[in-house]
């Protein structure tokens, strides 16, 4: 174990400060949401709560999700098709939505997943996405080459 320094230190109180304060906010989100009888008003703490938990714990995204879908039951706003659902962040909203253009353009699985990582590539992992795409692409290639 190596020796936690002042400033080292210092960050992790803020750290830990931050995300106390981000779970308070969600909080005090999530007790409004509660309050509320019409659609207009949860989907307002809707936006709210997904800014706030667009980089939150995979485990705070789910609670805050299944609390979602309590309110829009309660108040009779539930979607009605997958598309009308955003599940997870900001990369996945775009105009249309990547499976629809999957099934309209008849891709296969690779073809999917390159179309998939050029497309949220500047959204969300960078040259990483651009990686992942080449290396789909490597394997259809291989696929279609009869290798």
């Amino acid at each position: 174990m190596g020796t936690i320094t002042p400033s080292i230190y210092e960050q992790q109180m803020l750290e830990l400060k931050r995300m106390k304060e981000c779970s308070d906010a969600i909080k005090e989100v999530l007790d409004g949401m509660r309050l509320v009888n019409v659609p207009s008003a949860v989907e307002h703490y809707v936006g709210k709560l997904h800014m706030l938990t667009d980089n939150a714990d995979p485990k705070v995204r789910i609670h805050v999700e299944e609390e979602i879908y309590a309110a829009r039951k309660r108040v009779g706003s539930l979607p009605q098709t997958a598309n009308e659902t955003q599940v997870a962040g900001e990369h996945y909203r775009t105009t249309i939505q990547h499976w629809d253009y999957v099934l309209a353009n008849d891709l296969g699985y690779f073809e999917g997943q390159i179309t998939k990582y050029v497309t949220r590539w500047r959204k969300k992992n960078g040259l990483e996405d651009l990686r992942k795409a080449r290396h789909f692409l490597d394997k259809l290639i291989e696929s279609e080459s009869g290798r």
